[in-house]
């Protein structure tokens, strides 16, 4: 499964489509949203495999899409688009509305929550509060205002920066290319709650993954930043499965 930030402007509303093997759900902009240069959007790209396993999907606005999945345990996925710091006002809401998403999902499930967040948690030194709750060791960058707000978000609501428990060399590590090419930040991540970083064996970039990019006919300024989770999925039968 693939959490996908900025899907397309022209995909409104919430919908399905099915390419190749794979599908996609969206989240957009409402449909009769008046038609603009670009409107955000989130999506979820699912193997078949993982398709099966979907119980719920709940399409939260154009930033914001929750997915649940039956397994040995059961995963909520939230796939994020957070606005930038340009607009704060926008960014206070986004993350008002990811803390009472999360905050819903039972203490005993899995939790992860991915996507870019336009945001800069940075490194944490043992003094730093969010040392060991919200942080691990490898962090990478410096902090804005943006991070130091999502900290607090996953300090709430108790989860931890999954990128940030596992060393990677630095071109494995920065998720996002700056235009001008002067910085490379970490500005996506996984999120968990503790106690699922024992299921989740890396967190790292693949510099050269570009899923959409023969759909979309664009290359993203994203390096895609992968998480390996070790949880056993369960397909439900034909007459649990929802409509396509």
């Amino acid at each position: 499964m693939c959490g996908l930030a900025d899907v397309g402007s022209s995909l409104r509303g919430q919908g399905q489509q099915q390419l190749g093997s794979w599908s996609l759900h969206w989240s957009g902009a409402a449909e009769d949203t008046p038609a603009q240069h670009w409107q955000p959007s989130v999506g979820l790209l699912l193997s078949n495999q993982a398709a099966t396993a979907l119980t719920d999907i709940q399409c939260l606005g154009p930033r914001l899409l929750k997915a649940r999945f039956a397994g040995s345990t059961s995963l909520t996925l939230l796939v994020c688009y957070a606005p930038t710091s340009q607009y704060p006002e926008q960014q206070a809401e986004f993350f008002a509305q990811l803390a009472e998403a999360a905050s819903t999902v039972p203490k005993r499930e899995a939790l992860l929550v991915l996507g870019d967040f336009n945001s800069r948690v940075g490194t944490a030194s043992r003094s730093d509060p969010y040392h060991g709750c919200c942080l691990g060791n490898f962090g990478a960058g410096e902090r804005n205002a943006s991070g130091e707000q999502l900290l607090q978000v996953c300090s709430e609501l108790g989860l931890c920066v999954a990128n940030s428990y596992f060393q990677h060399k630095a071109a494995h590590t920065y998720t996002w290319l700056n235009p001008s090419g002067r910085s490379t930040p970490v500005i996506d991540y996984i999120l968990t709650r503790p106690g699922s970083l024992n299921s989740l064996q890396d967190v790292r970039v693949h510099r050269h993954g570009n899923l959409l990019a023969p759909a979309a006919g664009s290359i993203s300024d994203h390096h895609l930043l992968v998480g390996t989770l070790q949880l056993k999925l369960k397909g439900r039968s034909r007459q649990q499965r929802q409509p396509r």
